[in-house]
């Protein structure tokens, strides 16, 4: 219920719904491709309507999270049941087959048919949306939120299911409220809430795993051959050049501190290790660093099989606030060269301050 301050009085202000105020199960849609947030969290919308091979019906919406996971957002004017449940699921696991190139055809085709002046490329939108943090890997994992005036308590039911077994579904039931001279909506998070993700402290960590952040990347993240590669930069960076502190605790990366923010921050993975560095606007360019460390151009223009199968590389993404110098370092690199150790201290001397 939604109350409207009068004075020193409340008056209640009427629910409503879509279809009492005119509107199309398409507006709805419309305010969410406009305003993603709208859900609760960032989002970039690379898809409306999307028509998946096999599939008699389409996608409401299709986004990418900012853990680079696809997500298939189902919309319902008013009540919605378990069927619009059985219906995204379909589509997720269609969206796991979906390659990198056709993630990058879709979200391209997208933007040009929203933004026909423009010719911005995938790389520069995905970079924009995840600002650059953070190596982020696209579909590893894909996500269903369905969103609705009414959510059914039957709905709620499979995908709390759904959601213990790893399943991730997320459930935003819609109200409106009107008055004399506006329309206002409401999203209520249903599914998850925090309640549900929290734990029980003598239960430890749970859903946390990276709390225990050098056991999280060194055993789960890394590989057996990209593990000792995290070990010998954590070991290696302090030995060299004086750093405010390091953190393993975060999902996706090790953090190495100065000047008061991330200087370095290392994505791990099974196949390479990301490192990025923060350094003033200009301070290198790629020749330079290939001198030093002996690595090639790493080339995002190039077929994403062509350069997963690059050697250790680089490459200086120019922003007026900050380079960021990426090394995407395989096994093989080799950190014992004095190359290494005068770039760790250039680019130590030429961190953002």
């Amino acid at each position: 219920m939604l109350w409207k301050v009068n004075g020193q009085d409340l008056n209640r202000v009427p629910s409503s719904t879509l279809s009492e105020l005119g509107f199309r199960e398409q507006s709805l849609e419309e305010w969410i491709e406009r305003r993603p947030e709208f859900l609760g969290e960032p989002l970039l919308i690379i898809g409306r309507q999307v028509q998946i091979a096999g599939f008699e019906n389409r996608i409401d919406l299709l986004a990418v999270d900012r853990e680079g996971k696809l997500v298939a957002i189902e919309v319902k004017r008013d009540t919605v049941d378990v069927p619009a449940e059985f219906q995204a699921l379909r589509y997720v696991a269609a969206l796991a087959n979906w390659s990198y190139e056709r993630i990058k055809n879709q979200a391209e085709t997208y933007h040009r048919s929203r933004h026909p002046d423009t010719t911005q490329h995938f790389q520069e939108l995905v970079d924009s949306f995840f600002e650059f943090e953070e190596e982020v890997n696209l579909n590893e994992d894909q996500r269903i939120i369905i969103v609705g005036r009414n959510v059914h308590e039957r709905l709620i039911s499979v995908a709390g299911w759904l959601s213990s077994r790893n399943v991730n579904v997320k459930i935003v039931e819609v109200s409106l409220f009107v008055d004399e001279k506006c329309i206002f909506i409401f999203p209520n998070v249903i599914l998850p809430k925090e309640s549900i993700q929290a734990t029980d402290a003598s239960e430890g960590q749970v859903g946390r795993p990276w709390d225990d952040g050098k056991k999280w990347h060194l055993e789960e993240r890394c590989s057996s051959k990209t593990a000792p590669l995290m070990q010998t930069i954590a070991d290696k960076i302090p030995a060299i050049v004086t750093i405010e502190g390091m953190s393993w605790n975060q999902r996706v990366f090790v953090a190495f501190r100065l000047h008061g923010r991330n200087w370095l921050a290392v994505n791990t993975g099974p196949n390479q290790l990301v490192a990025t560095f923060t350094v003033a606007a200009g301070s290198f360019s790629v020749d330079d660093v290939t001198r030093l460390l002996g690595v090639v151009v790493y080339d995002r223009d190039t077929p994403l099989a062509d350069r997963l199968g690059t050697p250790s590389s680089v490459d200086i993404e120019r922003r007026e606030a900050g380079d960021k110098v990426r090394l995407r370092i395989k096994p093989g690199f080799s950190f014992e060269t004095e190359g290494f150790a005068e770039f760790v201290r250039l680019v130590h001397r030429a961190a953002r301050s």
